[in-house]
């Protein structure tokens, strides 16, 4: 056996890639430095500035206070600007001379607390910009069937952070003082940015329509999933933030630890952070990504009562607390992050992302500031420990409001369909549909004239595999005739976007003009009403059908789990006439087929309503039935 070849078969694939790998080095590098400045930065406030519980709420809420400022308008500028990957590299090298500025006024004998304050607060502002890129130039990077094993890798390299750079930076601010040790970060931030400047992926276009900055918050509003999880981790965050804000005063002051014993206890009890990471998948495979999710949520706050707890102790148990809450805590926060990137890979579009994570992170971030400000005045006139009592049960109280929300329910398929079991799904949730009274007029358009467009050139097959643009097909045969304008509207897409993607449509002859109007107030129509496939059995046409085969029923399942996420607030005759079933048959392929012609016969005498509105009858809904049939098992394995 040849050594290199096996060895190289150890090696994840993605990391074989020299663009992803560099890009995960990027974050690795990065994140790594910044677990050293989660230790570094605070010891230099207490240690070298003597900050008091009030002050160390003011450094805590200024670092996240751009969130609420910024994060909105962070994502949105990201999106118009289109350079995803310059802006991160901007980010990171404004970070770098920030944090450098701190040791080299400490060494000349001129740090003050407010230029403490003042980095946090500019740090943060381009860590929003770094984080609403960062999201968009990993899907340009990374192919949908890997999203999962990219963040999963990710993910383990945020885990091995929090086991290595709490002990690192500890053991740094023992030996050379707390700003000392900050500059790790700032170097952190160099090596990601010269990392990212070694990569040049083509990323999505610039996106330049007016509007968007609410184009996040309005998909929030209307993804029962998002607003739930936002409604929770929000609650928790904020409690959160006032333990983080009095943590290491109430270390240093109360439990009388040095630097050096508290970063090697905390690096320590991060492997729960590292566990965390391995079985997470396990966890949604049997529990279920919802209910992994919101287990993640309790096991991250609860956990933390062990830290007040230890002032009654004294000696080594004070430290084995402390190494308990963090392990378990580490634990579950870890479970927590994967589980909700689970979902939000299900319910948001790419084209969207960044605007709807500077949204998130607007409110889910914006509410860390008032946490980090609450913790210091209490920690002030209450006390340390009462303050922390105060924030242990805040957090577990957010993570109990999404007992009653839809997440628990919530699960992801467990497999892929046998041909292609190695690739995870990539799955999204298009927005439901809005502005309905003013497109009630259009299904009294005129229908398309053609029943049949039928594919056979892979290219097109490969064109029309799009989340997106099946998606303007259905509301063009469903509605009639939509400008891009209207079809944004619907979409919750740009009109830029769905300009772009009727274009395309046409292009292969899935869409056609209707006459009347000019650019995006251009109406279009969809040219059949269904669209078959058959391209050659010759390498590239296989692949293309598979390709598009998937993406139909990726789109079909999207659709599923939307109705799933919002059943509950459907009328109840809608609720008990809506079905998923599926059953095992012991069936001939004639016999399969004769099946197949039998149920499709039942559907067709619905089918003239979709052109005739008139002989739709009153409560009648437009309703997806899908169907799919296909053997268990590989031919000769029965």
């Amino acid at each position: 056996m040849d050594n290199g070849t096996g060895l190289r078969s150890l090696v994840p694939h993605l990391l074989r890639g020299q663009v992803y790998r560099r890009y995960w080095g990027a974050s690795t590098v990065s994140m790594f430095g910044d677990q050293v400045s989660s230790i570094a930065i605070p010891l230099t406030a207490v240690i070298v500035l003597h900050a008091r519980a009030a002050q160390m709420g003011y450094l805590t809420a200024l670092q996240w206070l751009p969130s609420l400022l910024f994060g909105m308008y962070a994502g949105a500028w990201a999106d118009r600007w289109g350079q995803r990957r310059r802006a991160m590299i901007l980010a990171d090298l404004g970070r770098a001379a920030l944090l450098a500025a701190i040791p080299l006024s400490y060494a000349t004998h001129m740090l003050a607390l407010w230029q403490m304050y003042a980095v946090a607060f500019a740090a943060g502002t381009l860590s929003i910009l770094f984080n609403v890129s960062d999201g968009t130039l990993f899907v340009s990077i990374v192919e949908p069937g890997d999203y999962v094993n990219g963040q999963s890798l990710i993910y383990s390299s945020r885990a091995l952070s929090f086991v290595g750079g709490p002990s690192v930076g500890g053991l740094i601010v023992q030996a050379l003082t707390a700003p000392f040790a900050i500059v790790a970060d700032a170097a952190s931030f160099l090596g990601s940015a010269f990392l990212l400047g070694m990569i040049k992926p083509a990323e999505p276009p610039a996106d330049k329509s007016a509007g968007s900055i609410a184009v996040g918050l309005s998909f929030i509003a209307r993804s029962d999933i998002v607003r739930s999880s936002l409604t929770g981790v929000a609650v928790i965050n904020f409690f959160h933030m006032m333990f983080g804000a009095l943590f290491m005063l109430y270390a240093v002051s109360v439990l009388h630890l040095r630097p050096g014993v508290l970063g090697v206890v905390l690096g320590i009890g991060a492997l729960g952070g590292l566990l965390g990471s391995l079985l997470t998948k396990t966890f949604c495979a049997r529990m279920g990504v919802g209910w992994s999710y919101v287990a993640g949520c309790f096991t991250f706050t609860a956990p933390l009562a062990l830290v007040p707890l230890a002032s009654l102790a004294r000696g080594v148990p004070v430290l084995g607390l402390l190494f308990l809450a963090e392990f378990v805590s580490g634990f579950g926060v870890m479970v927590l992050d994967i589980s909700v990137g689970s979902m939000f890979a299900v319910v948001i579009p790419d084209t969207v992302r960044s605007r709807v994570t500077g949204a998130f992170q607007a409110i889910n971030y914006g509410t860390r500031p008032g946490g980090a400000l609450l913790g210091g005045l209490l920690g002030t006139v209450l006390g340390l420990e009462q303050a922390l009592w105060i924030a242990v049960a805040g957090g577990v109280f957010g993570a109990l409001l999404l007992l009653p929300s839809p997440l628990p329910r919530l699960r992801l398929p467990a497999t892929l369909p046998p041909a292609r079991a190695e690739s995870p799904v990539s799955l999204r949730v298009l927005p439901r549909t809005v502005c309905k009274d003013s497109f009630a007029s259009m299904d009294k358009q005129e229908a398309p004239e053609r029943t049949v467009t039928t594919l056979r050139d892979p290219k097109a097959l490969r064109a029309y595999a799009h989340p997106l643009r099946m998606t303007l097909i259905g509301l063009l045969r469903t509605r009639g005739p939509l400008t891009a304008t209207q079809a944004a509207k619907l979409t919750g897409e740009s009109s830029g976007a769905t300009s772009f993607h009727l274009r395309q449509l046409a292009k292969y002859g899935l869409v056609e003009e209707t006459g009347g109007g000019s650019g995006r107030e251009k109406p279009w129509r969809a040219a059949a009403m269904l669209t078959t496939w058959d391209a050659p059995r010759t390498p590239e046409g296989l692949a293309a059908r598979t390709q598009l085969a998937e993406a139909v029923a990726e789109l079909h399942f999207s659709k599923l789990m939307n109705w799933l996420s919002r059943d509950e607030e459907e009328p109840a005759s809608w609720r008990e006439a809506a079905f998923l079933n599926d059953r095992f048959l012991w069936v001939t392929a004639a016999e399969l087929a004769r099946l197949g012609r039998d149920v499709l016969a039942l559907t067709s005498a619905f089918a003239e309503r979709g052109t005739r509105p008139e002989l739709r009858p009153d409560g009648a809904r437009l309703v997806t039935y899908v169907q799919a049939a296909f053997p268990e098992t590989p031919a000769g394995l029965e």
